[in-house]
Formats: C-alpha cells, structure tokens, sequence
C-alpha cells in the first residue's frame, strides 16, 4: 500500500485474510497509543535498539537473529523497542520463535527473558516486567517460567544459584522447534504464558498455559518491547540461536480477533463494503475527499446546520447490535465559527442519530458520547473538553452485549452506558454538521466480537 502522509496508521496484511488478525503501523517513528496495536514484520530495524550483536535484525529475513554464546564478554545483550503508551489492565504479546540450538552452559546458569517492561534495560536491573523466560542450568536441565516483577530484578539468582525461577513453571521442557507465543495480561492482576504451534494461536502445546499474579497490579507503564538474555560472566559452552518474527502488540485487549476492517487510506478500496457519501438533505452540497490530514467529510458554503454530511457504508450493516468494535483515528477541524462533527456506528442512513453509538464534538463544552436507540439519542458527557478534538485521538466504541456500551478516548474508559442500545446491525459512519465544519479520519477500524 502507498504510504500518502506521515504519521498514517495503514493495514499490512490484506482485510480479507483467513483467520488472521488485521494490523497496522505508525510511519514516521511514532509509537503506539492507548487502544491501538502494533505490528512489525521486521523489514526495517527502525526503531529497534540493541547494545551487541548476539541480537540482530535481519531485514531480508524479516526477523531478529539470536545468536547468543556466554562465552561472549556481554553477559547482559538486550534488544528492544520502544512502543509508546501500553495499558496497565490489559494487553497481548504475540510472536513466532523459532528456535534451532540450546547449548547447557559449563559453569553457571543464564536465562532469557521476553517480556514488555517499564526500562530499557538488562535483566540485572530493578524494573517492572511481565513475560516469560527460559533457564538453562549446568546438569542440562532446561525450563519455561511466566514471571512479573515490581521494581525487582527479572534475574534473580546469582553464582551457581538458579536464576530467574519465575513465578509459575511450565511442564513443557524447551527445545528445537517452532513455537508461537503468547504473553497476555488478563488484568491488573493477573497474567499468563501460552504457547501454539499454529499461526492461528489456537491449541495450546502440552505444558500451556501457565499463569501468574500480579502483586496488588503496580506493575504499570511497560512501554518497551524487550528480548534480554543474562549470563554471569563470559563462561564457555553455553548458547541459544533462534528466530523471532511476526511481533504483534495489541494494546488495551486480551482477545484480538478482529473480522472486518476499514481503511480509509489506500488507493485500493476496501474489498469488504464500499464507502460512500450521502447528504442530510438532498439540497445541500458536500466536499469530500482525500487531503494530506486524512479523509475530508465537510460541507459546502450554505445550508447552515442543515448541511450535513456523511460518509457511510450506503446501509449495508455487518456490525451486530449485541457484540462490535469500531475505532477511529479522526480530529475536527473548522473553517470557520460554526463546527460540530462525529464518528460512530448506525442502524440506519442518513438517520444517523438512531440505532447505534456516535462520539458528538459540538460547537462549546465537552465531546459526548451518544448511545441510540430506534427513537432517541442519549448523551453522556465524557468530560473531555472539545478542543482536545481539534487533533487526532484514537476513539473506541464497543457495544456490548445490547445492553452496555462503552467510549475510551486514547486507551482510557470514559463512558460506560446501559440506555438507549441499538435494536439492529450497524455500519460505521463519519459526519460532519454546519458549512464550517470538516472532520478529517485518518482510520476507521470495526469487528464483531
């Protein structure tokens, strides 16, 4: 896909893929958001930092080399990545390994660790972690553990004492072979390790999964992706050499299976439903169409607050009432005095204020959050103040079950709301409200759960 501005989220695998998750990467260097997700498929070292060459991106192989020998004077090699804002409830980390050699080192004990953590830094370091890791002892015994640490070093041993005995012990034993991981946090306080041998992520190995606790939940703010292998110092015999590709971060959920998606910025159009644009009143006039800050959805001169148009899947609905996610990436900008504008999920074209569940940016005050049923819109203040939606933010609406809707606005909770729930399927919809008014998406994203 053509890349048409900087800063622009883009899916990488085709919207129509079998069984796999869709993705999508922020250009330019930016990181990830609360309620977003991250996918790398290793064509660029952009962004990813190590301090030794026992951890190596391979651009032509799409993948990170692990080449690690305790012989080696770097007893402490790392590889990470800076992701950006990462929930404290609530995230995955999936990738694929591959591992071709383990080598029993001859005098002391080392461990390698994957985990997202709160440092960049090397496993001898107090830090706050969750992940998983592998210990190799000296008599050859080898072991999978899930661990957490708050402000404690993952590598807890020291001399020939074992270390980094996690929290909870795999019965599964490491060796030669392909594996897909999984490192989930389930919530605040609790977290498990499970391993497939499948690109589906279904069918947990013999031994999966392990789980673990999280102490009163203070381990928080784990922005850095990190691959750290430790050794006591310089030993001989000892080695690991493996593969990791297809690194998936999904942030602020724990089952991300996503059916459809929209992208609102390639030149191909999407293969699954069709946009298009419609107005209030057939009178009126709409401008819309592709800039460098995204779709454009804005009105003409004239027609007041009657001009209001809307981009819209035309009424085709694959967006059930009683289990769906949509998030956009969007911003309103104005033109002149008068602005209001939104983005949401509806029942019914161009009747957008009914049967579904709308964020509203209005002229003063606050962005409300809007649930609807098959007569009425009810509004929730979500207490953020308008001007915050003068720039891109990342919305997510879910609705529920039909009984329970929800607005997070960047990965935190705003509204949680149990009136007026849509009564039919729904489809995504961008308008904008008055002459003055144009909301640019840079993203539009649905599912159902």
């Amino acid at each position: 896909m053509t890349q048409h501005f900087d800063s622009v989220y883009e899916i990488t695998t085709a919207i129509n893929s079998v069984k796999k998750q869709h993705f999508w990467e922020w250009f330019s260097g930016s990181k990830l958001k609360g309620g977003e997700s991250y996918y790398s498929d290793l064509s660029t070292t952009d962004g990813w930092v190590t301090n030794d060459n026992q951890f190596a991106v391979s651009t032509a192989n799409k993948r990170i080399d692990v080449s690690i020998r305790t012989s080696d004077s770097q007893d402490n090699p790392i590889m990470s990545r800076d992701l950006g804002v990462i929930s404290d409830e609530q995230f995955v980390l999936r990738f694929k390994m591959i591992i071709t050699g383990i080598g029993a080192p001859g005098n002391y004990d080392f461990s390698t660790f994957f985990c997202l953590s709160n440092k960049r830094e090397n496993a001898n370091t107090s830090q706050d972690a969750i992940g998983m890791l592998m210990t190799v002892r000296t008599n050859g015994q080898k072991y999978w553990w899930c661990f957490d640490t708050n402000d404690a070093s993952p590598f807890n041993g020291s001399n020939n004492n074992p270390p980094a005995q996690g929290q909870t012990q795999s019965s599964h034993t490491p060796t030669t072979g392909t594996w897909y991981v999984e490192i989930v946090r389930d919530s605040k306080t609790a977290y498990h390790v499970d391993f497939f041998a499948n690109a589906d992520y279904t069918g947990s190995i013999s031994g999966f999964p392990i789980a673990g606790t999280i102490t009163s939940g203070q381990t928080t703010d784990l922005k850095f992706l990190n691959f750290v292998f430790r050794d006591d110092s310089g030993h001989s015999n000892g080695s690991l050499d493996a593969k990791i590709s297809d690194i998936e971060v999904y942030n602020g959920m724990v089952s991300p299976v996503p059916l459809e998606a929209i992208n609102l910025i390639s030149d191909t159009p999407p293969t699954l439903m069709t946009w298009g644009t419609t107005d209030r009143n057939s009178s009126n006039h709409r401008g819309s169409g592709m800039s460098d800050s995204g779709y454009i959805v804005q009105g003409s001169s004239g027609g007041g607050s009657a001009q209001q148009t809307i981009l819209s899947f035309m009424d085709k609905k694959p967006f059930s009432n009683t289990g769906s996610v949509a998030i956009f990436i969007a911003k309103l900008a104005a033109t002149g005095t008068s602005k209001q504008g939104g983005w949401g999920m509806c029942g019914d074209m161009p009747s957008y204020w009914l049967n579904g569940l709308k964020v509203n940016v209005p002229q003063t005050g606050n962005i409300g959050f809007y649930t609807m049923d098959n007569s009425t819109e009810h509004l929730t203040d979500t207490q953020v103040a308008v001007s915050t939606a003068s720039s891109y933010h990342t919305y997510k609406l879910e609705q529920l079950d039909g009984t329970t809707s929800k607005c997070s606005i960047d990965g935190v909770l705003k509204s949680d709301v149990s009136t007026g729930q849509s009564t039919t399927a729904m489809q995504p919809f961008v308008y904008s409200k008055f002459d003055d008014s144009a909301v640019h998406v840079q993203y539009c994203e649905a599912w159902n759960t």
